[in-house]
């Protein structure tokens, strides 16, 4: 009888226990599902608001949509598409205004079959033409496609280039206004995703007003020497880069030029030269091959 009692006590007892430890297990068990499942959401929506450095691009800019069958300056849909499937994210595209006043994605119009810059199309007309370029045609860029590919490419970000308005001014505030409030209503914060090229310090303080995170001063309007470009641009923080052509980045790096900024260049199509200007300092290279 007692060796009976003491078995039941210790079952109840080893019962306990037992209860204890599923317990346990069970709340180290949802305490690790809830974790995991924080870490996930939370890894989810920081991927979400990650802002893409233009570093992560290996310091290259594709100019104008890069080339296609050996033909650049296309600012084509199809040169676009090749770019987000070479995962090529920093691209500089041309902007201007069609004949009734839509943005498009063009140089001057001088590829675009049957316009040029004295004849725009409006953008109907410009939807339904080509691109013309030595024996191949593609499809014309509008804002409204790079609008869907920035949708959909998250890492994206354009670089702004444009020629409108006349050669002295450049006067890019109207186009600029328009392309910001089409592309809030397409869901996408353009101060964050395009980085303004400026061509001189009046269109920089002119263009302060839109409040973009990055200006990238380009030289090759203005043809600025060092001496001025630090003058007039050293102390803008959010002016966080200087564009010029390689060879004159030749002639500043030879002459010991220093700068808190960084230096991009263009137009470099030879793989060789570009390590020569990487190991002298510079940052970007702006090149035709998509996938560089």
């Amino acid at each position: 009888q007692t060796n009976k009692q003491t078995n039941k006590q210790t079952n109840k007892q080893t019962n306990k226990q037992t209860a204890l430890i599923c317990v346990i297990l069970a709340c180290v068990f949802l305490a690790v599902v809830s974790s995991v499942s924080f870490v996930i959401i939370w890894g989810i929506k920081m991927a979400e608001n990650e802002e893409v450095s233009p570093s992560e691009n290996n310091g290259f800019v594709i100019h104008a949509t890069g080339a296609l069958d050996g033909n650049a300056y296309l600012n084509c849909a199809e040169a676009l598409d090749a770019c987000m499937e070479n995962e090529c994210f920093l691209i500089e595209i041309d902007f201007m205004f069609t004949a009734d006043n839509e943005v498009v994605c063009t140089h001057e119009f001088e590829n675009i079959d049957g316009f040029s810059l004295s004849n725009r199309p409006t953008l109907a007309e410009f939807k339904s033409t080509r691109v013309v370029a030595g024996n191949k045609t593609y499809t014309p860029l509008t804002f409204e496609y790079l609008l869907e590919v920035m949708a959909k490419y998250k890492q994206l970000k354009v670089v702004f280039d444009s020629k409108e308005g006349d050669f002295q001014t450049w006067d890019t505030s109207a186009l600029i206004e328009k392309m910001i409030d089409q592309a809030e209503k397409a869901g996408i914060n353009l101060r964050k995703r395009m980085i303004v090229q400026v061509y001189s310090i009046e269109n920089y303080e002119d263009l302060q007003k839109f409040e973009f995170k990055d200006y990238w001063y380009t030289n090759y309007k203005k043809n600025y020497s060092a001496e001025k470009i630090k003058e007039c641009f050293e102390d803008k923080a959010n002016l966080t880069v200087y564009v010029m052509w390689a060879s004159l980045w030749d002639d500043f790096y030879k002459a010991g030029f220093t700068t808190q900024k960084k230096i991009a260049v263009h137009t470099v199509n030879n793989k060789g030269y570009m390590n020569r200007l990487f190991e002298s300092g510079v940052s970007y290279i702006y090149t035709d091959i998509i996938g560089a």
